[in-house]
């Protein structure tokens, strides 16, 4: 594959029809505007890509919201088999994070175009994994109540609602 700089197709040096009226100033304040607005190691990545700020967009996109094969697997791991919840208090950060990741996943597509999608077999296994041991057990014995993964995740949200809402008042 052939690299070509944007300014061959929509710069001065482009044809007349595909030029893009001051693309030299929108590019230099896409550079200032990243600088300005990132930090840490974002930063760094936009800083180290010279004075063109597509260049440090694509640099960021690579290093941040790649769309790779492995990331997808990575992402659809974290879902599967996510860290066990320690204390039943922290059970309503520890859903709202599994629930970034899974929606995380579903924003990806597969090499065919086709948007990605976790089974509720898969999602309610993820969940079962993620919820503290005391709570486990319990949940397992009422497991006919919790046929399908909304069910499931319903129940455990409220659940930790609850649980805070309680911790607050006291």
């Amino acid at each position: 594959m052939r690299t070509v700089s944007w300014d061959e197709e929509f710069g001065s040096a482009a044809d007349a029809i595909s030029q893009v009226a001051s693309i030299d100033e929108m590019v230099a304040g896409l550079l200032a505007y990243l600088v300005s607005f990132t930090t840490g190691e974002a930063n760094k990545v936009v800083r180290d890509s010279g004075t063109d700020g597509l260049e440090a967009w694509r640099r960021l996109s690579n290093e941040y919201d790649p769309s790779s094969a492995m990331r997808r697997v990575t992402i659809l791991s974290a879902v599967q088999n996510p860290p066990r919840c320690q204390s039943i208090e922290e059970l309503g950060s520890c859903l709202e994070n599994w629930l970034s990741k899974k929606r995380q996943y579903e924003e990806f597509s597969d090499a065919d175009g086709v948007p990605c999608k976790v089974s509720d077999d898969s999602l309610m296994a993820g969940l079962f994994q993620l919820m503290p041991s005391s709570l486990e057990e319990t949940v397992m014995f009422k497991s006919d109540e919790f046929a399908t993964f909304d069910a499931l995740f319903d129940r455990l949200s409220s659940f930790a609602t609850t649980r805070h809402s309680l911790q607050i008042s006291k």
